[in-house]
C-alpha cells in the first residue's frame, strides 16, 4: 500500500495513525503523523509494523486491539476511551477509528485518531477537547478524497493507451484530469483551512480592518480585479478568530464568483463591551440554500465548503455565531457573523456604520 496517500495527515494537529491487517488479519500500525510520534514518544519506524499490544505492553487489557480488528472486519468507525497507555500521560485517551475500503468495497485499512482528555466524561466543550472535530472531519475527507484520486487514476489508464497520439477526444480528457486534480487539491487545502482554524490561539487584540483588508486583497486578489469597501476602523477581539474568518468569508466569495465587477464590502457595527458584528456583503450569485449553509452536524460538506464548516466550528468555540442570507434584490451574498469585542475609540454604538474607504480595482477581467 503506497504510505504517500496518508501525507495529508501530517498537517493535522491532533496525533493520526493508520492501522492495516497483516496475513493472519491482525491489526499493526501501518502509519503513523509526527503529532502521534510526539504524543505517545514512539518514532514511526518502531511504531510501524507492531499491533497495539507490542508497542504498549504494559495495557493490562486488550481493548484498543480488539476495536482495530472490530474497524477492519465489520467496517464499521468506533469511538473508546481507555487509560493512557504511555508514561507521564494522566487522564484517558479518547480514540476513533473511521475504516476505508478500496474501490472494490474490500477494506484495507482503518484511520485513527487520539487525544488526552481529562476523565472519559465529556463534560463542556474545551479547546483541547474541540480538537477532536478533527477526527470526524479527517473521516468526512477522507471518504470524500477517495473519489477524485480514484478518477485521477482511471483517467491515467486511459491516457496511457497512447500518449503519442493526442487527438481532441484525449486532449479532453487531460482538461477533465485537470479539473479532477485540482478539485483534490482545493480539498487538501480546506483539510488545512480546518484544522489551522481549531488549533488557533486565543488572542485578544487591536485589528486595523482596513490595513487587514488590504493585506488580505494581496493574497487573494493580486490583480485587483475586485473592488473591496472596508470601514476605516479597528476593533478589539479575539485576532486569529477574526483573520481566519475574514479570509476564508472573502477566499469563498472570489472562488465562487467568477464574474466582472465583482465586490465585497464589509459593514461593521458594536454594542458597546459585547459583541462586534462583521457583514461580509458581494455582488455574486448568492447561495443556492443559505439556511443549510451552517447547518450544525449535517455530517457533509455543503456549498461552502470544509472552509466554512471550520469557520462555523471557530467562532462556536469563541462564543460566536454565523448567519448567512442572500442579498436583498435577488443579487450576491451576505455571511454575517458575531464575536466578543468591541470596536476600538468608538461610543458604544458605531454612529456611521457606512463610512468605508473603498480599495478600488486596478484591473478588468
Amino acid at each position: 500500500m503506497d504510505q504517500n496517500q496518508f501525507a495529508v495527515y501530517e498537517h493535522v494537529s491532533v496525533p493520526v495513525f493508520v492501522v492495516a491487517p497483516d496475513d493472519n488479519l491482525t491489526p499493526h500500525y501501518l502509519w503513523v503523523n509526527d503529532a502521534w510520534s510526539r504524543a505517545t514518544g514512539i518514532a514511526a519506524d518502531t511504531a510501524i509494523g507492531r499491533t497495539e499490544t507490542q508497542l504498549f505492553p504494559d495495557r493490562t487489557d486488550q481493548r484498543a486491539l480488539d476495536h482495530h480488528r472490530a474497524a477492519l472486519t465489520t467496517g464499521r468507525g468506533s469511538r473508546f476511551d481507555l487509560p493512557a497507555p504511555w508514561p507521564g500521560t494522566g487522564g484517558v485517551v479518547r480514540t476513533t477509528l473511521q475504516a476505508v475500503s478500496d474501490t472494490e468495497g474490500r477494506i484495507t485499512h482503518a484511520v485513527g485518531t487520539c487525544e488526552t482528555i481529562p476523565s472519559a466524561d465529556s463534560g463542556p466543550v474545551s479547546d483541547a477537547e474541540a480538537l477532536s472535530e478533527a477526527e470526524h472531519f479527517i473521516a468526512i475527507a477522507a471518504h470524500d478524497l477517495r473519489t477524485p484520486l480514484r478518477n485521477i487514476r482511471t483517467l491515467i489508464a486511459l491516457l496511457k493507451d497512447d500518449l503519442s497520439e493526442l487527438d481532441d477526444s484525449k486532449g479532453g480528457l487531460i482538461d477533465v484530469l485537470d479539473e479532477v486534480a485540482a478539485g483534490s487539491g482545493q480539498m487538501i487545502s480546506d483539510i488545512l483551512a480546518y484544522t489551522e482554524a481549531l488549533a488557533s490561539p486565543r488572542e485578544t487584540e487591536t485589528t486595523d480592518l482596513r490595513a487587514f483588508m488590504t493585506a488580505l486583497r494581496e493574497t487573494l486578489d493580486p490583480q485587483h480585479m475586485v473592488q473591496f469597501d472596508c470601514p476605516d476602523l479597528s476593533v478589539i477581539c479575539d485576532a486569529p478568530a477574526l483573520r481566519i474568518t475574514l479570509r476564508n468569508l472573502v477566499d469563498n466569495v472570489i472562488k465562487h464568483n467568477l464574474r466582472k465587477n465583482l465586490s465585497v464590502a464589509l459593514q461593521v457595527s458594536g454594542s458597546g463591551t459585547s459583541d462586534i458584528r462583521i457583514s461580509v456583503v458581494d455582488n455574486g450569485k448568492g447561495f443556492t440554500a443559505p439556511e443549510r449553509l451552517f447547518v450544525q452536524n449535517t455530517g457533509i460538506a455543503n456549498e461552502g465548503g470544509y472552509g466554512l464548516m471550520a469557520v462555523q466550528r471557530l467562532l462556536h468555540l469563541r462564543g460566536g455565531r454565523i448567519t448567512a442570507a442572500n442579498a436583498p434584490g435577488g443579487t450576491g451574498g451576505v455571511v454575517t457573523f458575531w464575536l466578543p469585542g468591541q470596536i476600538a475609540d468608538q461610543p458604544p454604538l458605531l454612529q456611521d456604520p457606512g463610512s468605508v474607504l473603498r480599495l478600488p480595482r486596478t484591473a478588468t477581467r
